[in-house]
């Protein structure tokens, strides 16, 4: 078994390095959201690879290092919660991690990160609201990181979304949501626990992720649909995704549990900061 010690070490986040030395400044999110990719979603090829470096590879790509179910995930939050000219929109960060299938020489190294990033905005924002996920091989790499994470800082992640994975740990069920697609062996026949293991099955589909080009804002958002998120939650099992697309990669492509997610971490979000100010 791995055994992790976790610093506050505020070089790691190479992006706000500079500004995370001010807890409490005015560019913190009242969401944070830490989402790690799926095994073989670029990019690859960044084992050992510095922040900066895993950046720029990450921003060759339109799912900017999330992976395609992740970044679909975080267009949809910053649309619910943007930014009103007063306080910053909803905002993320990518698990810097190889995720090449490996077992746990990747998975340890995204869970160390999602850890490291989660403590560190915490003291740096110490209102921010978190939720953290992952897809596939990045569900994963979370539950790991939800017992590794300290009791204080676990307080502040509201929600926890996983895409074809296995179910909600019990330290964090009743704000947890694993959506799994009917047909998605990744998560119907996965333990509800995983073991570390030196190798897993590659399950993702990178051709549409690469096919596309890396998307400007203007774009994403000219595109994004308006969510309402007044409905009941589905249930997070057993959606049919569309004919020809397989259940374990159409997350994004379908929308369907994506959408579920965003507006999951959204009500999430509203009745936590109903409560901060009740």
């Amino acid at each position: 078994m791995c055994s992790t010690v976790y610093l506050l070490s505020l070089g790691l986040l190479s992006t706000v390095s500079t500004v995370l030395a001010q807890p409490g400044t005015s560019w913190c999110p009242p969401v944070h959201l830490v989402f790690a990719r799926d095994t073989n979603e670029p990019p690859q090829g960044v084992e050992g690879a510095t922040p900066a470096e895993f950046v720029r590879a990450a921003d060759k790509f339109w799912s900017r290092g999330y992976g395609a179910a992740g970044y679909s995930t975080l267009t949809n939050l910053t649309a619910l919660i943007p930014s009103d000219g007063a306080v910053v929109a909803a905002d993320g960060y990518p698990v810097q991690y190889p995720a090449n299938g490996s077992g746990c020489s990747s998975e340890e190294v995204g869970t160390d990160d999602m850890v490291n990033r989660v403590m560190n905005m915490a003291f740096a924002c110490p209102d921010t609201k978190f939720a953290i996920g992952g897809h596939g091989e990045g569900g994963i790499a979370t539950i790991r990181a939800i017992s590794a994470l300290p009791p204080e800082d676990l307080e502040k992640v509201i929600a926890v979304i996983m895409f074809g994975s296995s179910g909600c740990p019990d330290e964090v069920r009743d704000r947890c949501r694993s959506y799994c697609n009917a047909g998605d062996t990744a998560c119907e026949d996965s333990p509800p626990v995983p073991v570390c293991q030196t190798e897993r099955r590659a399950t993702t589909d990178t051709a549409e992720i690469i096919a596309r080009p890396a998307e400007t804002k203007e774009r994403r958002n000219s595109e994004q649909k308006i969510l309402t998120c007044d409905g009941p939650d589905p249930p997070e099992r057993g959606h049919e995704v569309g004919t020809g697309l397989d259940p374990h990669t159409a997350y994004h492509q379908d929308g369907f549990y994506v959408e579920a997610a965003a507006c999951y971490i959204f009500n999430r979000w509203r009745v936590s900061s109903e409560d901060s100010f009740g």
